[in-house]
């Protein structure tokens, strides 16, 4: 089994350098260093990274450096996803940190399986300003017994229903393993368009496709959480034109899971009504925001053809909806 962890970086000095330190104190636990694959992709970088990237590149044997025009994460992520080897793609930011023992665990975790098309992992969060973490704990093995196969429709509902209904994991993509063979047979790609909620779309792809699906409670991930001293290769003011953008993929996402609680028309639909329920949060949002930009040409243009749709998932899902918005006026973020 190898893993290749696909790192794009643009400008994450100084935290680059905790990541790559992390990744040195994980390597020097495992007997085959091989196991592991690092690709770098740089995506116009104004930071000096040789001497940092020269002296890792000199300790390990597997790793590639990948260098482009400033292009997004999207753009560069995609371009790891065709420089890997690896049985899996592990996406990693490049201002975030490995776990301790995190290669280890992992091995030993899967040396005996048959390598699940998706593995989810423990992960924590970290506040640089207030030097504290948060941990996530998913506890996957409440719901979930090694791996569970994907044969049909209720199946793959339940799979939602555990992951985001019960264990309410989040929508990155940072603590997740996807078996390449199944993203390069059915092309699943980020899409480059996108400047925001990439991962997401992905992710939701991936899941779309997988035919078995792993937890295990193993943290593996410390995420940063942002600042206003970092540079993030997705961070920045969503656009008009990135918010038609998200406004249409996020009612493809609501169109497709609608489609599927028609399909199975059982209480086994519960994951693929609950994911519908999100989907049509997400494309209400967009809807709000649009319509607080609606002075803007392209904006017009675009509610003047979209909005009767956008009114139609709001009164379709409207009890649900005014449900979650009041509660969030109470503070009451968990049922997101």
């Amino acid at each position: 089994m190898r893993i290749s962890l696909v790192i794009p970086f643009y400008n994450a000095m100084p935290f680059f350098g905790d990541l790559l330190s992390s990744i040195c104190s994980n390597m020097t636990e495992i007997s085959d260093q091989g196991c592991f694959e690092f690709v770098f992709i740089n995506d116009g970088s104004t930071d000096d990274y040789s001497g940092i990237l020269d002296e890792f590149t000199k300790k390990f044997p597997s790793v590639k450096l990948i260098s482009q025009e400033n292009m997004g994460v999207a753009y560069a992520r995609n371009q790891g996803i065709k420089a890997a080897t690896g049985d899996y793609i592990w996406f990693v930011d490049s201002d975030d940190i490995v776990e301790d023992h995190a290669f280890l665990n992992v091995i030993e975790a899967l040396k005996a399986t048959e390598l699940p098309d998706l593995v989810f992992f423990d992960c924590k969060g970290y506040d640089d300003q207030n030097n504290g973490y948060h941990y996530f704990n998913y506890n996957y093995s409440a719901y979930m017994s090694g791996i569970e196969y994907v044969e049909n429709d209720e199946d793959r509902s339940r799979i939602y229903d555990v992951l985001f209904g019960k264990l309410k994991i989040n929508y990155a993509i940072w603590y997740q393993f996807f078996k390449r063979e199944m993203l390069i047979q059915n092309n699943i790609t980020f899409d480059t368009e996108l400047k925001t909620s990439e991962d997401l779309d992905f992710k939701f792809a991936a899941l779309s496709h997988a035919r078995s699906v792993m937890g295990l409670d193993i943290c593996i991930y410390i995420y940063r959480f942002p600042n206003t001293n970092r540079n993030s290769l997705s961070k920045g003011k969503i656009s008009n034109e990135q918010l038609i953008l998200l406004c249409n993929m996020y009612s493809r996402r609501y169109e497709k899971f609608n489609s599927e609680v028609n399909a199975v028309l059982s209480a086994e639909a519960n994951g693929y009504s609950l994911m519908k329920n999100k989907f049509s949060l997400l494309v209400y949002s967009s809807y709000k925001l649009l319509l607080q930009n609606k002075d803007n040409e392209m904006i017009q243009e675009y509610l003047r053809r979209k909005e009767p749709y956008l009114r139609e998932v709001y009164t379709s899902n409207q009890e649900y909806l005014d449900w979650v918005i009041a509660e969030m006026k109470k503070g009451n973020y968990a049922v997101l």
